[in-house]
Formats: C-alpha cells, sequence, structure tokens
C-alpha cells in the first residue's frame, strides 16, 4: 500500500488530486453502495408488505367467495323446498280434484237412473191415463149412444 502512496506523492499535487479522486471516488462507491443496499431493502419492505395484503385481500375474497357460496346453498336449498312443497300441494289437489270428479261420476249415474225411473213413471201415468181418457170417452159415447 506504501507503494501505492508513494506513487501517488512522487508526481506531486497532480498525485495528490488523483489520490484525492480515487479516494472520492472509492468513497462515492461505498455511499452509493449504501444507498442501493438501503434502497433494496426498502423495496424489500414493500414487497413483503404488498405480498401480505394480497394474501390479505385473497383471505378476504375467499372468505366471501365462501360466504356467498353458502348463502346462495341456502338460498337454493329454500327454493328447492318451496318448489317440493308446492309439487305436493298440487299434486294433493289434483288428487282431491279427481276424487270430486269421481263422486260427481257417481252422482250423476244415480241421477240418470232416477230420471229414467222418473220418465217410465211418466210414460206409465201418461198411458194410465189415457186409457183413463179412453174409457170416458167410451163411456161417453156408450152414454150417447144409448140416450140416441
Amino acid at each position: 500500500m506504501e507503494e501505492f502512496y508513494s506513487y501517488f506523492l512522487e508526481w506531486g499535487s497532480m498525485g495528490a488530486f488523483a489520490a484525492y479522486l480515487v479516494w472520492n471516488s472509492i468513497k462515492q462507491q461505498k455511499i452509493e453502495a449504501e444507498r442501493v443496499s438501503s434502497f433494496q431493502s426498502q423495496l424489500d419492505r414493500y414487497l413483503e408488505d404488498y405480498k401480505k395484503e394480497v394474501r390479505d385481500i385473497r383471505k378476504e375474497s375467499k372468505e366471501e367467495t365462501e360466504r356467498i357460496r353458502t348463502k346462495y346453498e341456502e338460498v337454493l336449498s329454500t327454493y328447492q323446498d318451496e318448489r317440493t312443497q308446492v309439487r305436493q300441494n298440487i299434486s294433493a289437489r289434483v288428487r282431491e280434484v279427481g276424487q270430486n270428479i269421481s263422486n260427481l261420476e257417481s252422482e250423476i249415474g244415480g241421477v240418470q237412473i232416477n230420471v229414467e225411473n222418473v220418465l217410465n213413471l211418466l210414460k206409465d201415468m201418461t198411458q194410465d191415463q189415457k186409457l183413463r181418457d179412453l174409457a170416458k170417452a167410451a163411456h161417453i159415447s156408450r152414454i150417447q149412444k144409448k140416450e140416441d
């Protein structure tokens, strides 16, 4: 190292100035290296903070997605239950209406039989009335023949 200094001293003031420039350059490089190191550590902190934020956001997003999925499944389950209940109600109502129709068919069949019986009775009554009318007419006709 002394040889290095002696080299600068041989040149006098220019050697001293050259030594100053070398010393200043080395000092500036150290300062620049410290700045770069400081800046790099600052960037590393920012990167860690960013990664932490991203993890937190992903976690919140995952939780929100799960919450929405759970809510969706609850709503879907409710609608399916309601749909099943409506189908059962409709099915029961259709069976009830079918039973009512069967009952009405039976009643209509009974009414038809009754109507036929009433019609037969009316026919019989009409025939009886015609016979009575004929008998009266014959009786009146005999009376008129006897009077003539």
